[in-house]
């Protein structure tokens, strides 16, 4: 009985030590990437987050806990091209995002980050009815986000900002224009 301990024991450690020595590598890629987005290496940095990412793919409730939710390291890399004036591989990315996991849409972050996307499309359009079709569908994420994570103060400023530069709709009263 007391050998039959001893090598639950010795597996207990060997499987704890295993785990421990992942978990570092893991929280090593992700230094890795950090370092290299303050460097502005965006490339090298995708490809770190990237292989931290790898063994959560491999197991299949972490793919379905992973897709549930935003990554950081897919804000990370999503947000900086975003500034750069790539937006259209980003929506091209929550697009695919949405694809592979369609509850994606129903959290607060992918509101935001969509709101904000939509945004930098109005700016960037040259049609004025494009741009403020645009600005309504930014409102309208940022609104869906509110209803999902009303405590979310960054949800709740874009939309606000949104709304105060948002045309107002006039309203007709016997034909004519009240504003």
């Amino acid at each position: 009985m007391k050998k039959f301990f001893w090598a639950v024991f010795l597996i207990l450690v060997f499987l704890c030590s295993a785990g421990l020595i992942g978990y570092s590598w893991l929280v090593f890629q992700i230094s890795r990437g950090v370092a290299a987005t303050r460097h502005g290496e965006l490339e090298t940095a995708a490809g770190f987050f990237e292989l931290a990412e790898t063994p959560f793919r491999t197991v299949s409730i972490a793919v379905t806990d992973s897709q549930r939710r935003l990554r950081k390291a897919d804000l990370c890399s999503g947000q900086c091209p975003v500034c750069q004036g790539e937006p259209e591989v980003i929506f091209d990315r929550f697009e695919e995002a949405v694809r592979s996991s369609p509850t994606i849409k129903d959290q607060g972050d992918f509101s935001f980050w969509m709101g904000n996307l939509l945004f930098r499309r109005a700016v960037a359009s040259q049609d004025g009815e494009e741009a403020l079709g645009y600005l309504k569908s930014a409102l309208a994420e940022y609104q869906r986000g509110l209803a999902v994570a009303p405590e979310d103060w960054d949800l709740k400023y874009n939309y606000e900002v949104i709304r105060q530069i948002s045309p107002k709709k006039s309203k007709t009263v016997n034909g004519r224009e009240k504003k």
